[in-house]
C-alpha cells in the first residue's frame, strides 16, 4: 500500500477500487493481520494513555514545564 508518488497512489487506489479480486485479497490480508495490529490493541493503548496522563500530571504537580514523554510497553 506504499507508493512512491501521488500518481502511483492514485493508480493503486483505482486498481483496488476496480479489481474485486485484488480488493478481496487485500481485505483477507488485513483481516488476517488484525489480531497482531497494535492499532487495534485497545487494552495496550488504554494503558499507554493512562501512563501518559499520569506522567503529565506528575510534571504539573512538580511545577515542571510540558515536555515530550515516551511510554514503553513495560509501563
Amino acid at each position: 500500500m506504499i507508493t512512491a508518488t501521488p500518481d502511483d497512489y492514485e493508480a493503486l487506489a483505482v486498481a483496488i477500487g476496480t479489481q474485486p479480486a485484488r480488493r478481496a485479497e487485500l481485505r483477507a490480508k488485513l483481516t488476517a493481520n488484525l489480531p497482531q495490529a497494535r492499532l487495534f490493541d485497545t487494552a495496550r493503548t488504554t494503558r499507554h494513555i493512562e501512563s501518559a496522563y499520569a506522567r503529565i500530571w506528575d510534571r504539573h504537580q512538580f511545577g515542571l514545564a510540558p515536555d515530550h514523554i515516551t511510554i514503553s510497553d513495560g509501563e
